[in-house]
């Protein structure tokens, strides 16, 4: 079992609805601060994970600092 797949099987079973990676060259051309070098200098691939929130759901109570992560 490869990387990708291992990481799926185990996201599928925490409820993550969707995964993907990326490689980080994916994103030049990212605003300035949200390049993920900026937070990982060395990082070689991105993994982004989508969960299912409730609808109304208030996201400042569900992950608190969520905003920090958002791009304009």
């Amino acid at each position: 079992m490869d990387i990708i797949s291992g990481l799926t099987s185990i996201a599928s079973s925490e409820g993550v609805a969707l995964l993907g990676v990326a490689p980080v060259e994916r994103f030049n051309g990212a605003p300035a601060g949200r390049h993920p070098r900026n937070f990982l200098e060395k990082a070689r691939n991105v993994v982004v994970i989508g969960i299912p929130i409730p609808k109304h759901q208030d996201l400042r109570l569900l992950i608190p600092g969520w905003s920090r992560f958002l791009c304009a």
